[in-house]
């Protein structure tokens, strides 16, 4: 396995245990995080998520500097231009914005 994609998954195994945050992977390189406990599979499980948390969230990776989508129904994705560095930087952030969205 490739070391982006080692960490990547440590940071979502990291999210889902430590923060109850849904973790949505598609393909190999879209993602989505919902917060809401439980899979999310369709349009009635998404609409039980917690868009106030997912909001403080993303303002707190923007203040980290991690542009994610501005909607939890968006999807984000891993590109062949983002290096192990960045992984771990956004690894980073995400810890402290849980941290945040949780407040």
């Amino acid at each position: 396995m490739p070391p982006v994609e080692t960490i990547r998954l440590k940071g979502n195994k990291y999210m889902h245990t430590e923060h109850r945050v849904a973790y949505n992977k598609r393909g190999t390189q879209e993602m989505s995080w919902f917060f809401v406990e439980g899979p999310v599979t369709d349009w009635t499980s998404a609409a039980k998520c917690d868009t106030e948390a997912f909001g403080r969230f993303f303002r707190a990776m923007l203040d980290g500097g991690i542009y994610l989508p501005p909607s939890q129904f968006e999807a984000a994705f891993l590109g062949a231009a983002h290096t192990e560095r960045d992984v771990e930087q956004t690894v980073a952030a995400a810890k402290q914005a849980f941290a945040m969205a949780a407040a």
